[in-house]
């Protein structure tokens, strides 16, 4: 699929994909290091996650300021500088000193990253075909899940060798390395880089949504479309799913099962490689439906069916089965939470236009990251006082009421003559 790609979009995917490497990569880091940091910092569980809290309320607020920041410069100079201004958040992360320091700087670096992935949206829909999107944005998405896969064992070796801080450091840089790149290719060049995509020439737009166009619009008119909602609610009641596998899975294994940091970096980036593999496979899966002939959100929607009936699954952690079956569990609820993430952001793409897209991802970002507040303040609750199994057994049945909610949301409703004798 992607033979059909010319060279410079390659090199565009190969920047965006390394930038949501960065991404997790730097968010990461945190979840890593919890443990050291709370005793070197002495920073409760509770006070852990007012950290946590305080990343995703960032993130939430952020994505109406990187919506904006997008819409104002475009998305060429809006994505380097939220890419250095989340690494340089990162790299200060290295300097605190208390709980109240540590949240600053995440809150910082959470204004900025969810940005990265709007941006990644935009350019898969303004340069690439409806089929090639699912896996440009899979193959980003995968560069994340990478990032998350390797930060365990390299953060867990900086920690060992040079502390806690160092690891911050350290990965804080890469960022303006990557901003380095970007200007001279995509910036400095502009004018000899076209990566603009008209759709109305391509034969494939047939089987998209007819009703879209580009024309200015507001907050008000996405909120009032019922379709909109559909892709809010199966982010809302999902990716608090991932952000537990990220923060909190972590810690799980550590202070709930009892493995070392070394260990910790041994075995849990299992779980994060099945997310990057699943981040491919799950763009290819909808991409090779439409190309036998689906329309493309029927084929979104299939994925999603598939992701509702087989993420149950994940159940079973929450009766503490060993730990080579809690990993490998963790890691298959990872992999096809990845099939989910890949086609219901996709799925915006195919029903939206350009416009209409950038406040359709915000709100859809804005609220889901306002259910991750409450579902981590929740956690943190829940790990004090009960332990974690309630959470796991209320994200196995996640992925089948939020599915049922996107599909009744989608549905056209019938007509009054069409119901009618």
């Amino acid at each position: 699929m992607l033979k059909s790609i010319d060279q410079t979009r390659i090199i565009l995917v190969a920047l965006l994909a390394v930038s949501a490497f960065l991404n997790y990569l730097d968010r990461q880091a945190l979840a890593i290091l919890a443990s050291p940091i709370q005793a070197d910092l002495n920073i409760t569980n509770q006070g852990y996650a007012f950290i946590v809290s305080s990343f995703l309320v960032a993130y939430s607020a952020g994505n109406l300021i990187c919506a904006w920041c997008i819409e104002k410069w475009g998305v060429r100079i809006a994505l380097p500088v939220f890419v250095l201004w989340w690494s340089t958040a990162n790299f200060l992360t290295g300097f605190a000193t208390d709980t109240n320091t540590v949240a600053a700087t995440r809150f910082a670096l959470g204004l900025a990253e969810t940005g990265g992935f709007i941006a990644i949206t935009v350019m898969a829909q303004s340069s690439f075909k409806p089929s090639q999107r699912a896996l440009v944005i899979g193959c980003c998405n995968a560069a994340a899940m990478i990032g998350a896969t390797v930060s365990p064992p390299i953060i867990a070796w900086l920690y060992e060798i040079y502390g806690w801080r160092m690891a911050f450091y350290s990965t804080g840089l890469l960022g303006a390395v990557w901003t380095l790149c970007w200007v001279l290719m995509f910036v400095r060049n502009a004018d000899k880089s076209d990566l603009s995509y008209d759709e109305k020439i391509d034969e494939q737009n047939t089987s998209t949504d007819q009703s879209r166009d580009d024309s200015p619009v507001s907050y008000l008119s996405v909120i009032k479309n019922r379709k909109a909602w559909a892709i809010v609610f199966g982010k809302m009641l999902t990716y608090p799913i991932w952000f537990f596998y990220l923060f909190w899975f972590p810690k799980y294994l550590t202070d709930e099962r009892g493995l070392s940091i070394s260990e910790l970096g041994q075995t849990v980036w299992v779980t994060y490689l099945a997310a990057a593999v699943g981040s491919i496979i799950g763009g290819m899966a909808s991409g090779l439906l439409i190309k036998r002939g689906m329309v493309p959100q029927v084929a979104r929607l299939w994925i999603l069916a598939f992701v509702a009936v087989v993420g149950t699954i994940g159940i079973i952690n929450g009766f503490e089965p060993p730990i080579i079956i809690s990993i490998a569990v963790a890691s298959f609820v990872a992999f096809v939470q990845m099939f989910w993430q890949i086609n219901i952001q996709v799925l915006s793409t195919d029903i939206f236009g350009k416009r209409e897209l950038v406040k359709v991802i915000s709100m859809g970002a804005i609220i889901t990251s306002i259910a991750s507040v409450i579902s981590n303040t929740l956690v943190g609750s829940l790990v004090e006082t009960i332990s974690y199994r309630p959470m796991f057994i209320v994200m196995g049945f996640a992925y089948a009421f939020a599915f049922l909610i996107v599909y009744l949301l989608l549905r056209e409703p019938k007509s009054k003559d069409s119901s009618a004798d």
